[in-house]
């Protein structure tokens, strides 16, 4: 019998009928049942439906719309480097307004990107610099898995590992974003290192 599924009711009392040991153990296995509360829905899937799985990985490097990662059981001298997609929000190619980008801003708002993590938001009169916060930082865990398609792709001879280059290519990791990573004013300058990034203390969010 399937676990969800509700149990078979006893059959209903008939008055005169003899109480047999049968029939105390059904009346009382009722009873529980009733306790217990309501059998919930039994969740059906199609047989074509694949299992969300969640992979580690660790920070190496951050780029425009990715980050650069290894895996945390691979421990070569000189590890294979994993491409994952950065949140769309968190990406550059999208946004950045400046020359040489075809961005297009976001809700009203031009950006100038100084680096992948780095930028300044104008509207109207007024501009911010921003940040991520918290920062990508070289040795960080992040969770990324594969979806249908991440939308962030590679330019042409980035180097995939030491040595090699490959073509311009879909990325199919995309960060979970697990951390609660997202753009933050800060009061510093906009020309920022990453581990100056990762070092801002108070941000307004």
């Amino acid at each position: 019998m399937d676990i969800h599924s509700p149990p078979r009711r006893s059959k209903p009392f008939v008055p005169g009928q003899d109480i047999t040991a049968k029939r105390l153990t059904e009346f009382a296995a009722d009873i529980n049942r009733m306790n217990v509360g309501v059998y919930p829905p039994t969740q059906k899937f199609g047989s074509s439906a694949a299992p969300v799985v969640a992979q580690r990985y660790v920070v190496a490097s951050v780029g425009d719309d990715w980050v650069v990662c290894t895996s945390p059981q691979d421990k070569k001298a000189t590890p294979t480097n994993y491409y994952v997609a950065k949140p769309y929000l968190l990406r550059r190619s999208p946004f950045d307004t400046s020359a040489g980008f075809s961005g297009s801003g976001w809700n009203g708002n031009a950006y100038v990107y100084t680096s992948g993590y780095t930028r300044t938001a104008t509207n109207g009169g007024n501009s911010e610099t921003q940040a991520i916060v918290p920062a990508y930082v070289a040795g960080d865990m992040i969770f990324a898995t594969v979806p249908d398609s991440t939308g962030a792709t590679l330019p042409a001879g980035t180097a995939a590992t030491a040595g090699t280059t490959q073509t311009a290519t879909a990325i199919p990791l995309l960060d979970l974003n697990v951390d609660g990573r997202a753009w933050a004013s800060s009061s510093t300058s906009n020309n920022l290192t990453q581990s100056q990034v990762a070092a801002i203390g108070s941000v307004d969010l």
